[in-house]
């Protein structure tokens, strides 16, 4: 069983040091985007950054394939893959509990909050189901962070995005960040 709760002040802790420690080492670099890649069933997240120079050049290499090869908002197009950042995977924290329960073999279970637990079976089910728990769980955790400044200790572009794109699947969501 998984208790996603948790996990929530790790990961904010694995944001927090991330951010610092890219923002000591790339003190002139400007952020563009700021993303979480996760894949619950290996059990890691990556942490990337991305340059608005470097979204602008992806964006206009995919730009002929059309606009669902990359992220579109009120601030304009940007790259909201996270493997193509330019600082992509500058972090990455395993989870081994995640990939335990993942390959119990057994139905997941994954408690969402005290109140909700998900069974996901897996093999029925596919990973999307569980890529929906997982990034709504994420999506929480940037939040909670973006809420507490964390994101404000990076030198950021006018339009700063956050983000969470779970591994080969739909789940991705992107926001401009206040």
């Amino acid at each position: 069983m998984i208790n996603l709760a948790a996990f929530e002040k790790p990961i904010q802790e694995f944001i927090e040091t991330s951010i610092a420690s890219f923002s000591q080492q790339n003190p002139t670099t400007k952020v563009a985007s700021f993303g979480l890649f996760c894949c619950p069933g290996s059990g890691w997240i990556s942490i990337g950054f991305d340059t608005k120079t470097h979204s602008d050049e992806n964006v206009a290499e995919f730009k002929d394939q059309g606009p669902e090869w990359y992220g579109k908002d009120d601030m304009g197009e940007f790259c909201n893959n996270c493997p193509d950042f330019e600082f992509a995977s500058f972090n990455m924290v395993d989870i081994p509990e995640w990939v335990e329960e993942y390959e119990s073999g057994e139905v997941m279970s994954i408690i969402i909050d005290d109140s909700i637990t998900k069974e996901i079976d897996v093999e029925e089910e596919g990973d999307e189901a569980l890529n929906e728990v997982f990034i709504t769980f994420l999506i929480k955790v940037l939040k909670e962070s973006e809420r507490q400044s964390v994101f404000t200790n990076i030198n950021r572009e006018s339009a700063f995005r956050i983000g969470v794109q779970m591994l080969d699947s739909e789940y991705s969501e992107f926001w401009v960040s206040e």
